[in-house]
């Protein structure tokens, strides 16, 4: 490799003792999501794919582009078209790499290739889909390498992700934390594409996690943490850009697996209690009839927390013999103990208690 504009990725240097506490706490706390994810009282498909949607909300939100709550909750896919990209992109990236466990330049350029799959706009366009760069590029006060060296900058990328020999005498739960902060913050140093970069490394994120088995649940993603402190993410992304010592940005990456984990267990406790007021009401009615209907209502406005009352009320009905009084008078039942409410200037409805925990 003749260009000299970035350093290699062994030359990257830190020390793993720096870590250990970090990577104790982050050990303990996925002990303790994956506990929850396993043994959660309700099934967590659905709650599982609002955070996917919300994974590429946030994403997407990292890079400007915003997408409404509407248009996320109130489908199983949402119309924006960069959202359900972000989805496809991420699912099939998860899917092919648990068939060969290992990463390949064809799996990043596919990964960014979906990102930008039949979208008509300049943007995407320049962006090349699937292809590296083939301009040189300026972000902030840092020169990426040359379009002709990405290449060779990628192959010694790959070869590092898949060498298990790396830090062989380091206990895996040290090791992995550390080599997904270092992974993220080199592949954004090499910016190899015109645009996307950003989204095509978060995905990345969650793909390396997934390697080292942090997460029992294949879905474990960083995005929140991340938009919650951008600022400081690209001060610390900064201090790297000539810079091999990674002491501060490993500390400051593991911080952001720490916060996201204290943010998922959070969401999965209060879901619990949630569904806890849910099944206490629920004893709390006589009539079986209203009981039942009552349990599909919630159940609706669960994987539909965003909605309006003509899709509850057909979804509900689904050819049944049901009076739609009795459906109204459930619903408003509930609306009275369960804050459900009118989005202001529009037809849809919100379930608020649960909108606040996932959002």
């Amino acid at each position: 490799m003749k260009d000299l504009t970035l350093y290699k990725i062994r030359d990257i240097e830190f020390n793993p003792d720096d870590f250990i506490e970090q990577s104790k706490i982050i050990k303990e706390k996925f002990d303790i999501y994956n506990k929850h994810i396993e043994f959660c009282p309700f099934d967590t498909h659905f709650l599982i794919m609002q955070m996917l949607k919300y994974e590429a909300r946030n994403s997407n939100l990292i890079e400007g582009i915003y997408t409404s709550n509407i248009d996320i909750l109130a489908s199983d896919d949402p119309t924006s078209k960069k959202i359900t990209n972000y989805l496809r992109s991420l699912k099939t990236a998860i899917k092919d790499f648990q068939k060969v466990n290992i990463f390949t330049k064809k799996s990043i350029l596919d990964i960014h290739k979906n990102l930008f799959d039949n979208i008509i706009s300049t943007d995407a366009i320049n962006a090349t889909p699937g292809q590296w760069r083939i301009r040189n590029a300026k972000i902030a006060n840092h020169t990426p390498p040359n379009p002709l060296y990405i290449d060779e900058y990628i192959d010694d990328y790959i070869e590092w992700l898949n060498d298990d020999s790396i830090w062989a005498d380091l206990p895996l739960q040290v090791k992995g934390p550390i080599k997904v902060a270092i992974a993220h913050a080199y592949f954004e140093k090499i910016h190899p594409f015109s645009d996307g970069n950003g989204r095509v490394g978060r995905i990345l994120i969650n793909l390396i996690i997934n390697s080292f088995g942090l997460s029992n649940n294949s879905c474990f993603f960083l995005s929140k943490s991340i938009l919650e402190n951008q600022f400081e993410y690209y001060v610390q992304l900064e201090k790297i850009d000539s810079n091999t010592n990674y002491k501060d940005w490993i500390k400051f990456f593991l911080n952001l697996i720490i916060q996201q984990l204290d943010i998922n267990i959070d969401v999965i406790k209060k879901c619990i209690n949630l569904l806890l007021d849910f099944k206490n009401d629920s004893l709390l009615e006589s009539n079986l009839e209203k009981r039942l209907l009552k349990t599909k209502i919630i159940k609706f406005i669960a994987k539909y927390p965003i909605f309006t009352y003509t899709k509850l009320e057909k979804s509900i009905l689904n050819n049944e013999e049901i009076s739609i009084d009795l459906i109204k008078t459930c619903f408003d039942e509930l609306s009275k103990k369960f804050s459900i409410k009118q989005l202001k200037g529009t037809s849809f409805l919100e379930f608020v208690d649960f909108t606040n925990i996932i959002v």
